[in-house]
């Protein structure tokens, strides 16, 4: 069966070197969410950030943990076909946020 993934892209800075992080959905336990970050909370292990937004622009949604699993929810259906999805925050073209889903293929 195919896999549900959370895509964390951090762009480079003067400082530091362009990374990313893939979670996959079934180890989203302790969810938290404020204006800046959605962050994973498991007790006992290091916050790993989901969502940030940038100093200076539009701010998270309210409640945008409860987006993702809702985001993450209507990737499991597609991964019906045995495609592995991946979900991503994103600012669309009003540069608002949202979780987004593309086929593994799309990305690589």
């Amino acid at each position: 069966m195919a896999d549900v993934w959370v895509l964390r892209r951090i762009p480079a800075t003067d400082d530091r070197v362009a990374r990313s992080a893939l979670i996959r959905a079934d180890a989203l336990r302790h969810l938290e969410a404020n204006d800046y970050q959605v962050t994973l909370n498991d007790p006992g292990t290091e916050p790993v950030v989901l969502a940030d937004c940038e100093q200076g622009s539009h701010l998270l949604p309210f409640d945008f943990h409860v987006e993702l699993l809702a985001e993450i929810a209507r990737a499991r259906k597609r991964t019906e076909d045995g495609e592995d999805q991946v979900v991503i925050a994103e600012r669309d073209t009003s540069d608002e946020w949202a979780w987004k889903t593309y086929g593994l293929p799309e990305l690589a």
